[in-house]
């Protein structure tokens, strides 16, 4: 697993194209798809690779709670960030850490900082 390497899944185009550039300028390897199912296909061969999935909760063909499901059968190790328009409030969201959590419209220095903030345990342990 690279601990600098994130997949971004948002039905937004925009979006995947948004994040993936201010990841990749932080220093990040990315793979962005705007079809949660093709990133799910690609995760079932290469789930290792990645320590952090980010993805949007209310998409076409799959949910947000639907990937999280199948990334955490593929690999337990996985961290995840949910993207969402419904506040942190709503019931379905509940079942998500609030830290793992950023609500739409998202500023890329707040997406940057959660991001740091998820993966930071994975530097520590290499580091230390």
């Amino acid at each position: 697993m690279s601990d600098r390497k994130i997949c971004v899944i948002d039905d937004d185009t925009d979006l995947v194209r948004l994040f993936s550039d201010a990841l990749k300028s932080s220093g990040f390897t990315v793979k962005g798809f705007d079809n949660p199912v093709d990133a799910i296909n690609y995760l079932n061969v290469h789930h290792n690779e990645f320590s952090l999935i980010v993805t949007d909760w209310i998409m076409p063909e799959m949910s947000g709670r639907e990937v999280i499901k199948l990334i955490s059968q593929m690999d337990s190790n996985i961290g995840i960030i949910m993207i969402s328009a419904f506040e942190f409030g709503h019931d379905e969201l509940q079942e998500i850490p609030k830290e793992d959590f950023i609500e739409k419209p998202i500023h890329i220095a707040q997406f940057l900082d959660v991001i740091r903030q998820k993966l930071s345990p994975v530097y520590e342990i290499c580091v230390g």
